[in-house]
This record gives structure tokens, sequence and C-alpha cells, in this order.
């Protein structure tokens, strides 16, 4: 759970910092997409994508992984995937596609 806290603090620290730094011609960059933490339990992965619920029952969400992300996690690992996209406009009919940038197995 330490660990956890650490990680959301230290990914906070770099957005905010990364949010004011600048490009080439020394104009502001625009801040990455918001990205945010899902965990829940691995229950599919393919090399372009995994499935994930936090609860039995529930509805997964799928993320796609983005290029160069991969999952070391196997099925049925409590995992953390942090993505981007919003939550709370996907369904499984592809309204909203949240893009997996790093998943890790949870401790």
């Amino acid at each position: 759970m330490k660990k956890l806290i650490a990680l959301l603090l230290a990914m906070t620290t770099i957005f905010a910092f990364s949010a004011c730094s600048s490009n080439k011609d020394g104009e502001k960059s625009s801040a990455d997409p918001e990205t945010n933490i899902y965990t829940g339990v691995l229950e599919e992965k393919k090399d372009f994508m995994v499935v994930v619920s936090a609860e039995e029952g529930e509805e997964p969400y799928i993320f796609t992984l983005e290029d160069g992300v991969t999952c070391d996690a196997e099925v049925g690992d409590k995992v953390n995937v942090i993505y981007t996209g919003d939550i709370t406009k996907y369904s499984s009919y592809g309204d909203e596609i949240l893009i997996a940038t790093q998943v890790e197995v949870a401790e």
C-alpha cells in the first residue's frame, strides 16, 4: 500500500512538472491527457489489450495497450492499470477507448 501511495505521489509530481515544460520552439506544451489508475483482476490478456474487472459480476473494462506496453501479469492476478481516457464514459460498445500506458502486478 505504501508503494502504491509513493507511486501516486511520484506520478502527480512528474505530471505537474511536465505540464510546465516547453517544447523546441520555447512555447509551453499542453499537458498530456489525464492519466488514471484502475485496480482489478486480470481476466484476459492479448498482445494488444487487457480485460480487467474490479469485482466479480462487474462488467470488465477493456484497455488497449499503448505501443510498446506489455503485460507481464498472469490471468487471475490483481493488477494496476495506468490509463488515459474517461472511464465514466466507457462502454463495451466502444464509446470511449481506454489506453493502458502501463500494467503492473498490484501488491
